[in-house]
């Protein structure tokens, strides 16, 4: 009898301590929060036209201080916009659990291409997953990189020129890119439907408003 009483207190000793155990290792699982939000200086973004006629199919706008999803013409010339950004995820592990990705893009009223426009239709544009390499200082529309559909986020339609799209959710998103660093080329974003007259214009990370850069909030487990 005492043996069974002893037996029974050692099997009721071991399930308290892997209980325990078991605790202290879902504790031990930090969530950690980053925002990236980077400046001219450390951030990588650029936008390509498409106006043949203009030039601007073979030229650099890696300095561009707004963001766009553009469809207009440029002296009765088709020029159509698409924008690329890339930000820096190497401090997340690809074994993370990723909680939540939430992005960021403020409205600008641009000198050369205005705010956001309906003029023509709607603006609803795609965040989509870039595929291939591309270098902000060199990157044109005829050399835009490749993208991708899967799991593409859709910014609804505007609903006033100056509104400001925070927390975008790119969780999917984000995760197929976590999971694969070696791939992480950035995000393109573009209209649905590439029909002037219409767009989104937003702050790039070149803009002198520092609070209008884009930003990326990522909650994670590692």
């Amino acid at each position: 009898m005492k043996k069974i009483r002893t037996k029974a207190l050692l099997m009721f000793i071991a399930a308290i301590c892997l209980l325990s155990a078991c605790h202290k290792d879902e504790s031990a699982v930090a969530e950690k929060i980053i925002t990236l939000q980077p400046s001219a200086t450390d951030g990588k973004d650029a936008a390509i036209f498409n106006c043949v006629a203009c030039g601007y199919d073979i030229r650099n706008f890696g300095t561009i201080v707004e963001m766009d999803a553009l469809a207009t013409t440029n002296n009765y010339q088709i020029s159509n916009v698409r924008s690329l950004i890339y930000f820096d995820l190497s401090t997340i592990s690809p074994n993370a659990t990723i909680v939540s990705a939430k992005l960021s893009l403020y409205a600008y009223n641009s000198p050369a291409n205005g705010a956001h426009s309906v003029l023509s239709g709607s603006n609803a544009s795609f965040l989509q997953r870039v595929t291939s390499t591309w270098d902000e200082s060199t990157v044109t529309w005829d050399t835009q990189p490749t993208t991708t559909d899967v799991n593409q986020v859709l910014l609804p339609e505007s609903t006033n020129n100056t509104e400001d799209y925070t927390d975008i959710d790119i969780t999917t998103l984000l995760k197929d890119i976590i999971k694969n660093p070696s791939q992480n080329f950035g995000l393109m974003l573009k209209l649905q439907s590439e029909i002037a007259y219409r767009g989104l214009v937003f702050a790039s990370s070149d803009n002198a408003d520092a609070t209008k850069h884009p930003k990326l909030v990522v909650d994670y487990k590692q």
